[in-house]
């Protein structure tokens, strides 16, 4: 893990502890960016998951540092609960299947296979999911729904992590721009994405695999943080939770700079000074690992 600022605020007691929100938690395989930090002890998940069958999985896996809400988050009140032939696939929304069949292997994970009527909750009505520092967002569609009803957890928010759709592939799902255009709106700016995804558009097979793709993107993870160009409008704590999880789940340290920065300046502290040197000193040196045959040596960058 990247401990820079960590190493830094604790030095301090400054040291924040975090609360992260996971909204359709399901189990991908894949681990989140902020992992180490609940981990270490330095966070907690809150995260939301509809599925029973998946909850018992979040809680076995996690069986510290995470909280499951079994809820399906929303609008409030009854909704339908579209089911597809992946669950991965599963949404509020139902799927466009006409958009579907236009990729090659896409249509098959979203094939319906049946509706289940579920009761949502208003984020701002789950107690846990207040004060969350992070928010994380892969709904399949429903993610602007949601955070419509989330304001209160949003303007305490330092980064949003969602799923945006470039060819929405759900009835009524909104595209990057009416989520970008909202998330702005509430004092957010893209800082980065993941790899994008994307599908052949069908008949073709790319080399044999139904998951590659020449040219056409279709969804990518995108990370939003509190906009940088209005930091000294953001709460002292807020600056240095932005710090921690700008270097330790981002690894953007001159994010978490601007962080420390700001905060200097308000409380006449040198805390971005502390980070340079801790980034550029190197690490101290660590036992040998004798499945290495040798010791090894970390560097702060």
């Amino acid at each position: 893990m990247r401990d820079h600022v960590i190493r830094v605020l604790r030095a301090h007691d400054l040291l924040p502890y975090l609360r992260l929100v996971a909204v359709g938690a399901a189990d991908t395989g894949q681990a989140p960016a902020w992992g180490p930090l609940v981990d270490a002890g330095l966070a907690e998940v809150v995260a939301f998951e509809p599925d029973e069958a998946a909850c018992a999985r979040l809680a076995a896996r996690h069986p510290e540092g995470w909280t499951i809400v079994p809820a399906a988050l929303g609008a409030g009140g009854p909704a339908t609960l579209h089911l597809c032939r992946s669950p991965f696939c599963t949404s509020l929304l139902a799927p466009d299947m006409a958009t579907a069949r236009l990729f090659t292997g896409l249509a098959e994970y979203m094939e319906p296979i049946g509706t289940e009527e579920v009761h949502t909750r208003r984020l701002d009505d789950v107690p846990e999911a207040q004060g969350a520092a992070w928010l994380s967002l892969d709904v399949q569609g429903a993610e602007l729904m949601i955070l419509e009803h989330g304001r209160s957890v949003l303007a305490g928010a330092q980064v949003v992590e969602l799923e945006v759709q470039f060819v929405p592939h759900y009835q009524g799902a909104p595209g990057l721009a009416e989520v970008d255009a909202f998330l702005r709106a509430e004092g957010f700016l893209v800082h980065t994405m993941r790899p994008p995804q994307g599908r052949a558009f069908a008949p073709i097979v790319i080399d044999g695999d139904p998951h590659r793709y020449l040219r056409q993107i279709l969804w990518t993870d995108l990370i939003y943080v509190r906009d940088v160009r209005c930091l000294d409008r953001l709460g002292s704590p807020g600056l240095l939770q932005l710090a921690m999880l700008a270097d330790a789940a981002l690894g953007s340290i001159d994010l978490a700079h601007l962080a420390l920065r700001t905060f200097d300046r308000r409380h006449a502290t040198a805390l971005a000074g502390a980070l340079e040197r801790a980034w550029l000193e190197p690490r101290p040196r660590q036992p040998a690992d004798p499945a290495s045959g040798g010791a090894v040596v970390a560097l702060g960058a």
